[in-house]
């Protein structure tokens, strides 16, 4: 399977924001509040900031949505 099908571009990342469920067992900060004991959505995306690293990203059903 190529780059392109798997929705990846060439350095690899993916084209797309891949959001999975998850369930939030510490605190994680979705829009500006912290939210915790709740199911939440994530995805990573590079911290160009603080040196390239992998970094999760949370958002609710609505940035899903909206990403698609």
């Amino acid at each position: 399977m190529s780059l392109y099908e798997e929705g990846l571009d060439v350095a690899g990342t993916p084209s797309k924001p891949v959001w999975e469920k998850c369930f939030a067992w510490k605190p994680v900060r979705v829009h500006g509040k912290l939210v915790w004991l709740k199911t939440v959505y994530r995805t990573y995306g590079y911290d160009y900031l603080h040196g390239m690293r992998w970094l999760p990203k949370y958002g609710t059903i609505m940035d899903v949505l909206k990403d698609s």
